[in-house]
């Protein structure tokens, strides 16, 4: 199940990068940014946080999930918005990094949650 839920968060990132390199025009690329980025990333960060959460498969190693989800959504948003207007005024873009706070902002409440899952269903 755990594997499972790395891979899945695995393609969706991919399929996220993909798909905004196959828009071309501007109304493609703020589509793209909330569809993806602000919707389906969110997401699965959230629901790949809250499986490693609930399970104890890993111990305390598991919330090294929580920097490397932020990681990963500043990773997609340095390859794909910063890189396109970097290209678009041909000037170099550094990394966003207040994409890393909210990568690890939506890991930390899905690590939480799935806590609290857990010991809920413990007790009840």
């Amino acid at each position: 199940m755990l594997l499972l839920t790395i891979v899945l968060y695995a393609v969706v990132w991919v399929l996220a990068l993909v798909r905004f390199w196959q828009l071309t025009p501007a109304g493609g690329v703020l589509r793209w940014a909330l569809t993806y980025l602000y919707g389906l990333m969110t997401v699965a960060g959230f629901s790949a946080s809250a499986a490693m959460g609930s399970q104890h498969v890993w111990g305390p190693r598991r919330w090294l999930v929580v920097p490397l989800a932020g990681l990963l959504e500043m990773v997609l948003v340095l390859f794909t918005l910063a890189l396109y207007h970097g290209v678009d005024i041909e000037v170099a873009t550094l990394p966003l990094y207040w994409y890393l706070l909210l990568g690890m902002f939506v890991s930390l409440l899905g690590m939480l949650g799935g806590l609290l899952l857990t010991h809920t269903r413990r007790e009840g």
